[in-house]
């Protein structure tokens, strides 16, 4: 390789030089470089979404703990109440007591609940709420059309502990 290169005229000699010295830097530059930037500016998007996500998380889990301690109190307690109790109870509450046909208890932890004629919302409303501060699962719901709008006729099984 030397040899060659001493045979070159001083000028090509200067010429290969030269290119060699810009060449250095731009192979630098485009092989490390502008990688290197690229892969920075690609983990400072990542951090800020990152950032964002554990901000809403945050909030998130503060909200949660804020309902969690609201409810927390009653939900244990009430959790000992009998399950055909829990029921009647917040049904009076709600005032569905009047449309609840038969209540039938099927062993100590399963109700069953024929229901005639009460808005479905209401009914949504208090199978969260028993869910809420009884610990009570729908087992099963079965809802039909009633003979007004938003009105049902239908069973709804009831349990405590798993399925």
């Amino acid at each position: 390789m030397k040899a060659w290169f001493d045979n070159l005229q001083a000028r090509e000699r200067w010429i290969l030089v030269a290119a060699v010295a810009l060449l250095i830097p731009l192979l630098l530059y485009l092989l490390v470089w502008e990688p290197a930037a690229k892969r920075v500016e690609t983990l400072r998007a990542s951090v800020s979404a990152g950032e964002k996500q554990l901000a809403w998380l945050q909030q998130a889990s503060a909200e949660a703990r804020a309902l969690q301690a609201g409810a927390g109190g009653t939900a244990a307690v009430q959790a000992n109440v009998s399950l055909i109790s829990a029921v009647e109870r917040s049904a009076t509450e709600r005032n569905l007591r009047g449309h609840l046909k038969r209540i039938e208890p099927q062993g100590s932890d399963k109700i069953a609940i024929d229901i005639d004629g009460a808005a479905f919302d209401d009914i949504i409303r208090w199978i969260d709420e028993l869910q809420s501060r009884y610990g009570a699962n729908v087992a099963q719901f079965t809802a039909a059309r009633g003979d007004q709008p938003g009105r049902i006729q239908g069973r709804l099984v009831m349990s405590r502990g798993r399925e």
